[in-house]
Order: structure tokens, then C-alpha cells, then sequence
């Protein structure tokens, strides 16, 4: 809720991102049991595209999306 209480119109994506991840896990803690998303092609990132945003390595990359609580079962 802190991304929540401090955001304002002004906020960059990366914020926004913030805010949409803490409001995901408080629907969760307030007992939601699924969320989906419908997104637009052009919202998303290639893997290539978010490892040159994040600046990491595709090691690193591939490492984090194995270990990421949102991969499907």
C-alpha cells in the first residue's frame, strides 16, 4: 500500500508497475483466488527487449522467470 499512498498522476511506468504488483498481492492476502490480464502486444517486452531495460544478463534473466511465483503450473 506504500506505492499506493505515495503515487500520484505523475508516476513513471516502473512505478505504476509497483503499484499494480502490491495491489495484486492485496487482493490475494484479502483472499481473491485468481487475476487475469488481457494485455496489447505493443505493452509488452521481448525477453531481448527487458534484459537491454533491466540491464541484465539472460542468465540472469532466465533466472528470474524460473523462479517467478507467477509462472503457470
Amino acid at each position: 500500500m506504500h506505492h499506493f499512498a505515495a503515487s500520484n498522476s505523475n508516476s513513471s511506468d516502473v512505478e505504476f508497475g509497483k503499484l499494480k504488483i502490491d495491489l495484486e498481492f492485496l487482493f490475494l492476502e484479502f483472499g481473491g483466488k485468481e487475476i487475469s490480464f488481457e494485455y496489447k502486444d505493443d505493452y509488452l517486452l521481448t525477453p531481448k527487449e527487458a534484459e537491454k531495460e533491466l540491464k541484465i544478463s539472460n542468465a540472469t534473466f532466465s533466472k528470474y522467470v524460473g523462479n517467478s511465483r507467477y509462472n503457470a503450473p
